[in-house]
């Protein structure tokens, strides 16, 4: 898996992540590299993910599946990163878009498109910041005590 970001300079930051099967044959994830990202092209994009792989010695050979966002450099059938690995690694990966980004889409057009979905998750999150504060003061009094 595998997304841009900027970062707080304004610099644009790809993010790795690799998902295994572990001994025990549970699933896991690992954040293997933050690294500025220069080229965004497609090819850019898979060379850099490519680099990652190289550098934490991880064989892209074991490469089965790849996930992106819905930005056409990344997951563009034709000039996108999923078709690009697929072409330098010269075999087919099949791509499986990121379920985590198309919930935030989801929900973003969502509050653009009504003020009670938008007015929903403000007082969702302003009901995590209470109990995030609740039981953050109260573990504070239970280890004063």
């Amino acid at each position: 898996m595998a997304d841009t970001t900027p970062d707080l300079s304004h610099t644009d930051r790809l993010s790795v992540v690799v998902r295994f099967v572990n001994n025990e044959g549970t699933a896991e994830e690992r954040l293997i590299e933050v690294r500025e990202s220069l080229n965004k092209t497609g090819v850019g994009m898979a060379n850099n993910i490519l680099d990652t792989l190289q550098k934490n010695e991880l064989d892209p050979d074991n490469l089965v599946f790849q996930s992106y966002d819905f930005a056409s450099s990344m997951s563009g059938v034709f000039n996108g990163a999923q078709q690009k690995l697929t072409e330098i690694l010269g075999r087919k990966i099949p791509y499986i878009p990121c379920q985590a980004h198309r919930i935030n889409t989801f929900i973003e057009h969502g509050c653009e498109a009504s003020i009670i979905i938008s007015d929903m998750f403000s007082v969702m999150q302003e009901l995590c910041i209470f109990f995030f504060e609740y039981k953050t003061i109260f573990t504070i009094i239970e280890q004063t005590s």
